[in-house]
């Protein structure tokens, strides 16, 4: 039983490092650094992270770690103040935390407390889900609204239809190592899929940016062109001014 509760332990982990560092994203501009590096310290991070969550050293010591990490996240991956980067690693700790707590207030306010690790593991990332996907989507419509809000309500029907089959699978299910298996296929489905949705945004983004610059370019185009016939009107007639005056000089 305990290879498949560290198994789901590495892979929450995945899901959990992964809303941190798309929450710091929030806050910070991303340098330019090479995806190889950028994949490094994720790997790095994680990993660190994990063993301290699987090897039991206690809650203090694994989030030390995690705020470490995150503190990493900030100062080499992203550009501002460092008062700013520390912002953005409090926000993406708070969001953790908050998650924790509000899938922990609820289970109970509700009358069905989560007695599984793994069960409120779970709820707690996708909720963290939640929240950046709402968090992200409202920092897209400060910027531009063109962005279709079918693919965020996908993914929201994607988040709580996940909780309801992981309640169903934890209820049901009488394999113990079938439940786990479940569980951590559920948190990666949901990881991968907000991932995909992420790269997608990011690239309609691009799309949008270049057809703007391509426009820009466009109307500069042709408010060169007006210049130019604006000046040879002047010249020609600046021309025709003189070969009158030439005339009249010569009679």
């Amino acid at each position: 039983m305990e290879i498949y509760e560290t198994i789901f332990r590495f892979l929450y982990n995945i899901l959990s490092v992964y809303v941190g560092y798309r929450t710091i994203e929030l806050f910070l501009v991303s340098k330019k650094v090479q995806w190889e590096k950028k994949f490094c310290l994720y790997f790095i991070v994680w990993l660190i992270n994990s063993l301290l969550y699987v090897f039991s050293t206690g809650i203090v010591v694994v989030r030390i770690s995690i705020i470490i990490g995150y503190l990493c996240f900030a100062f080499i991956l992203y550009e501002g103040s460092w008062k700013m980067k520390i912002l953005a690693t409090v926000g993406a700790f708070a969001l953790g935390l908050l998650s924790e707590d509000v899938v922990w207030i609820f289970s109970n306010l509700i009358g069905k407390p989560i007695e599984e690790e793994a069960m409120g593991c779970l709820c707690s990332g996708i909720f963290a889900l939640l929240l950046l996907l709402l968090l992200e989507r409202l920092k897209v419509f400060t910027k531009r609204a063109s962005i279709p809000a079918s693919g965020c309500w996908n993914l929201i029907l994607l988040f709580l239809g996940s909780v309801f089959l992981a309640e169903i699978v934890t209820e049901r299910m009488e394999s113990y190592e079938w439940t786990m298996i479940s569980l951590e296929l559920i948190c990666m489905i949901n990881l991968g899929t907000y991932h995909i949705y992420h790269k997608v945004v990011e690239n309609y983004e691009e799309r949008i940016e270049k057809a703007e610059i391509l426009q820009e370019n466009n109307d500069m185009i042709l408010y060169m062109d007006k210049i130019e016939k604006i000046r040879q009107a002047f010249l020609n007639e600046k021309f025709k001014g003189k070969r009158r005056l030439d005339l009249h000089v010569t009679y």
